[in-house]
């Protein structure tokens, strides 16, 4: 435990990673980044859209 940072407030627990977790971690975090991106992208996607349609519905009522 001597290389490891100490913390007053957490102590880490677990051991190293095995290999398999070391391959993988990567691949994971990489899908996961790029799924919460895509999310966003959707998110304001979405906002957009329904602030057009608002818009819209103002422009109708004005319209009338």
């Amino acid at each position: 435990m001597a290389d490891e940072p100490t913390y007053k407030y957490f102590r880490w627990l677990d051991g190293k990673t095995c290999k398999r977790g070391s391959e993988v971690a990567p691949i994971f975090l990489a899908r996961f980044s790029m799924y919460k991106n895509q999310a966003r992208v959707a998110e304001k996607k979405e906002k957009e859209a329904s602030d057009r349609e608002t818009t819209v519905i103002k422009r109708e009522k004005i319209a009338k």
